[in-house]
């Protein structure tokens, strides 16, 4: 069940030049609701184009028809497009305001239109947004261009594929492969059956039960736990830690790297930060220019390289010396 997001207390759209400032000059503005629907025979997709304001979809198992109610924020000098119409086995639904050239000011609101969508669970879901947080549940699979605003994903029955400018992206029950391009945000994942792939430039990540993951990340903290498959962190600078995989390759510029639980191998290469390894089925290979390396509970250890900073090593069978 997914719930009703909250309006977003204060939005500053730039879009042919549209600037929402306080002030003393009341320009009139009008709030709608318009509602539209349209059968889903022979529909496999739908495409949602938004530049500004919420959107809520939901997918439902015992439903035939797209329906969409729209709470629209305008203005005596502002057209708007609010249409839904069918292409080949696709849906078209564009709910945005028209380009302006020129300079507008909007005291206290902004143009926006707030849409939900009401759709059969076994439809494809585009979405190309401008800002404003967005929700998706029970879907079969959902593709986004987001340039802002918080994105959440919940029950996804197929593959998600996500573009994002800022904002946080909160991810449940994934049946698919996962692939997320994002510039800032943090991001929070939780039970992808499939492939996660992670291409980050700033923001917190946090991944919960998932098949094979593949991140790069320029900066922020990295938290896996319960991965069945292999994992590989291409990191620039933030702590690091994993519970749980079948291997693990790290290459790190710095920060702290803590890892424990892995079925097989373990090969770190390291900037700067202390390093923890426990309870490691596999090899341990590690390659350190600075900070700490703590190794324990695991089968062998090899240091390639190790310029500065304490080694210590208990209860491993097999060390091999480095020089």
């Amino acid at each position: 069940m997914i719930k009703r997001l909250s309006p977003l207390l204060c939005t500053i759209l730039l879009s042919g030049c549209i600037i929402h400032v306080d002030s003393n000059a009341q320009v009139p503005h009008k709030e709608l609701t318009r509602s539209l629907s349209l059968a889903s025979n022979n529909l496999n997709q739908i495409n949602i184009e938004n530049s500004a304001g919420n959107i809520i979809v939901s997918g439902h198992s015992d439903v035939d028809d797209i329906t969409v109610t729209a709470n629209i924020i305008t203005f005596e000098n502002r057209s708007y497009t609010f249409t839904l119409e069918q292409s080949g086995d696709e849906a078209n639904l564009i709910a945005k305001h028209d380009p302006h050239v020129g300079v507008l000011w909007y005291p206290n609101k902004s143009p926006k239109i707030d849409i939900e969508v009401q759709v059969p669970s076994k439809l494809l879901v585009a979405v190309e947004d401008g800002s404003g947080a967005m929700a998706i549940s029970n879907v079969k699979g959902v593709s986004i261009d987001d340039s802002s605003g918080h994105i959440t994903l919940n029950k996804i029955s197929g593959k998600v594929q996500i573009t994002d400018g800022s904002g946080a992206i909160t991810i449940n029950d994934i049946k698919g492969h996962l692939s997320i391009d994002d510039d800032s945000g943090d991001i929070k994942i939780n039970a992808v059956s499939g492939n996660i792939e992670i291409e980050d430039g700033s923001g917190d990540i946090d991944i919960e039960n998932g098949a094979e993951v593949s991140i790069e990340d320029n900066s922020g903290d990295i938290t896996i736990k319960h991965v069945t498959g292999s994992i590989k962190l291409d990191d620039g600078s933030g702590e690091i830690n994993v519970d749980g995989a079948q291997t693990l390759n790290v290459s790190d510029d710095s920060g702290d790297i803590k890892v424990k639980n892995i079925d097989g191998n373990v090969d770190i290469i390291d900037g700067s930060g202390s390093i923890w390894v426990n309870r490691i089925q596999g090899h341990v290979v590690i390659e350190d220019s600075s900070g700490d390396i703590n190794v324990s509970d695991s089968q062998q250890l090899e240091i390639k390289d190790d310029s500065s900073g304490e080694v210590n090593v208990s209860n491993v069978r097999k060390v091999i010396e480095f020089d």
